[in-house]
């Protein structure tokens, strides 16, 4: 009918649910069940509010926002909190009733497009900016349960992340096992800021690896034929996602590294900080800047260029050690790039200030660049100056 639009659905147990009807929010339609003579069943209504007939519908206490469904299960998300269906029961009368339950733990999601079905996960959003995923309780198959991704990923978009999540949306590739959550930032007109989770790196509670991506304008996206393909509105262009070589708008592709403030296990006291001390491992060619702040103020900065190597200039095996072949991983009969290959190195910034905690922010700026930094030291002096220190006469 005129009246009958909904804005969002999918499929689960042979029927198609359906949601955000404008006159009926908080309703979840479910269609009839298709049969092999009548596959457009599916697409019935009649028996719920609007028709006649063996269809059905749930009522919710609030607007649904998201509908999404896993093996064995839907969930039904509202902007407070979410349900979930197993299936359907058959009464004595022979009427099929749809069992559902609410989500312990789960305190809704923003909207359709910031739900998305991971594995046999559902990623969502949520109003207090935290990405959480519901899971199978394989210890009670009739139940679910949901879990917080990361902290740190909520910390985050507190700090950085616009309040209006209306325009935030996630996807998943199968294929490369990433999910992109596009958000945009405070002060930005519109999405800009991209969290990746890559599912090929779990850690022992089965949490992903988080990255974070920047300079994509992309308000929308699908997966097709194992491409990621994303559409923005601001430029009125579709896009490839994760694919060639160009960097943005090629310029150089930036990286910062930011460490915890560190306090030396006390807050309140007086440190007089004398240095930092940094050991890594970089390519040849790689510029890494590092910004010392004290009690959030800049004091010292300090870049580390191929003269930080320890072992001298790049491309020998060094004392002990001959040439007998060269080779490159991929290729076949070429001589190796030397820029591929990672060199220890270790800098040392001295500087004089006193203050309560201390942080270091690493940088680079240019294409090509590659490093890891395992291990950094900082020394103090310790003092007894709490937060009125005293006057020494």
């Amino acid at each position: 009918t005129a009246t009958f639009l909904p804005a969002f659905g999918t499929v689960f147990s042979g029927r198609l649910w359906v949601a955000g009807v404008p006159a009926s929010p908080n309703t979840v339609f479910i269609g009839k069940a298709a049969t092999a003579g009548d596959p457009e069943f599916i697409y019935q209504f009649d028996g719920s509010t609007f028709g006649l007939g063996d269809a059905n519908e749930i009522l919710l206490k609030d607007g649904v926002v998201a509908i999404q469904s896993v093996t064995g299960a839907l969930v039904i998300f509202t902007g407070t909190y979410a349900e979930y269906v197993p299936g359907f029961i058959i009464t004595d009368a022979g009427v099929v009733e749809w069992d559902h339950s609410t989500i312990t733990g789960c305190d809704g999601a923003v909207s359709q497009k910031s739900t998305t079905v991971v594995e046999n996960d559902i990623f969502y959003l949520t109003s207090q900016k935290e990405i959480k995923s519901i899971k199978r309780d394989f210890a009670d198959s009739i139940s679910v349960f949901t879990v917080p991704l990361s902290i740190k990923i909520q910390n985050f978009l507190n700090t950085y992340i616009d309040d209006d999540l209306s325009s935030a949306y996630s996807i998943y590739n199968p294929v490369t096992k990433r999910y992109k959550m596009h958000l945009r930032p405070k002060g930005n007109v519109g999405n800009y800021i991209v969290l990746v989770a890559d599912l090929n790196k779990l850690d022992d509670k089965g949490i992903p690896v988080w990255y974070l991506d920047d300079h994509k304008p992309f308000s929308c996206g699908v997966v097709y034929e194992d491409v990621l393909y994303a559409g923005s509105t601001a430029l009125g262009q579709v896009y490839a996602d994760d694919e060639g070589f160009a960097d943005d708008d090629d310029a150089n592709i930036q990286t910062q590294r930011i460490t915890k403030k560190f306090t030396a296990g006390n807050p309140k006291t007086i440190k007089k900080f004398r240095s930092v001390r940094v050991y890594g491992e970089m390519t040849p060619g790689t510029v890494i800047t590092y910004d010392i702040y004290v009690d959030n103020i800049l004091v010292k900065s300090k870049t580390i260029t191929n003269a930080n190597f320890l072992s001298g200039a790049p491309g020998s095996g060094g004392i002990g050690s001959q040439m007998v072949a060269s080779f490159a991983i991929g290729a076949e009969e070429e001589s190796p790039d030397p820029t591929s290959q990672r060199f220890e190195f270790q800098s040392s910034a001295p500087f004089r200030a006193s203050g309560r905690t201390l942080q270091v922010v690493f940088r680079t700026d240019g294409t090509g660049q590659d490093y890891r930094i395992p291990y950094w030291e900082f020394s103090y002096i310790g003092t007894r100056d709490l937060l009125y220190p005293r006057k020494e006469k």
